[in-house]
């Protein structure tokens, strides 16, 4: 369990990271979009602290509801009984992808010269 704690509380910390760091620029673009706090000396202050209090009151609502807490935990553990592939099963995947895609662009440029061949013969 001591585990789980310090993967929420990671998991807590990024989504307040998160936060904070797309309220840093939404304040900036937003800001400078409608020349807010323009000259003033305390902008520079707003602009900073204002996302970081945001970040904190995340980190604290995520980590106090209990709802929240008792979820995250649950998904923890789910994540943890996961058997992931091993390295030759995901080469062997990628490899299968790989040529999917190939093929199917090579189906798909067939297509493509196919009907615009035939478009330029019937606007002719």
């Amino acid at each position: 369990m001591d585990n789980t704690k310090k993967i929420l509380s990671l998991v807590f910390l990024v989504c307040a990271a998160l936060v904070w760091f797309l309220s840093t620029r939404l304040l900036f673009y937003v800001s400078g979009y409608f020349q807010l706090m323009e000259g003033y000396s305390w902008s520079l202050l707003v602009n900073r602290i204002v996302p970081v209090i945001l970040g904190i009151i995340t980190y604290v609502v995520l980590y106090r509801i209990t709802k929240i807490k008792e979820y995250a935990v649950e998904v923890i553990n789910e994540v943890k009984k996961v058997v992931w592939p091993g390295k030759k099963e995901t080469w062997g995947a990628t490899v299968v992808v790989i040529i999917a895609v190939i093929v199917s662009g090579i189906v798909l440029g067939i297509f493509d010269w196919v009907s615009s061949s035939l478009l330029r013969l019937i606007l002719k």
